[in-house]
């Protein structure tokens, strides 16, 4: 509402900017602020004309600040604030907004094949194949294999199999985190 002053000047009430949404994204997506933005409440009617919401600034936390968040997650808050039309020159108030991008597990690209040897092969992984695999975040990552032990087969004469285990496992450099999330991947290659 309009409230006149005793100079007959008028005086109008500043726009006001609704709360914003935090929201939580995976590092493989696309985020696009503008359609994030937070919504006004009030606009005086003759001020609405040219009226915009803004992002004064976007600001990266540091991680630390969240002691229970997933390793590899980052932080920012985004400054929002509602500008109404030039001639009425109406700042609200400034509303903030917590971006939260967590890291998407790697995934194996490949796993080497079964293989058949004899008691004489090696079982080296570098001659029967290393796993490989990639981030869609570019995230470093660890690819760790384990043999089980010989395993009889039931009914054939001599005959072994050794299952290799290979995981693959994101790496962190955080001294601190004790959130997880599905991290982890594990592939079996029978010797």
């Amino acid at each position: 509402a309009d409230i006149s002053s005793e100079a007959g000047l008028v005086t109008r009430n500043p726009p006001v900017l609704g709360d914003a949404t935090d929201y939580t994204f995976s590092c493989d997506q696309a985020i696009n602020l503008d359609s994030l933005k937070p919504s006004a409440v009030y606009i005086d009617p003759a001020c609405t004309v040219g009226a915009k919401v803004v992002m004064l600034k976007k600001t990266a936390l540091d991680p630390s600040l969240f002691p229970n968040r997933v390793c590899g997650t980052s932080f920012m808050k985004v400054t929002w604030q509602l500008q109404d039309n030039a001639a009425c020159g109406g700042l609200s108030n400034e509303v903030y907004q917590l971006i939260t991008v967590e890291p998407s597990p790697p995934t194996f690209s490949s796993v080497p094949a079964d293989a058949f040897i004899t008691t004489q092969d090696t079982t080296d992984p570098e001659v029967l194949g290393i796993a490989e695999g990639s981030s869609p975040c570019n995230q470093e990552f660890n690819i760790v294999s384990s043999d089980g032990d010989p395993v009889a087969v039931e009914g054939e004469c001599g005959k072994w199999v050794i299952e290799r285990t290979w995981t693959i496992v994101p790496y962190f450099d955080e001294e601190v985190c004790t959130g997880t999330y599905a991290d982890s991947s594990s592939q079996v290659q029978k010797i």
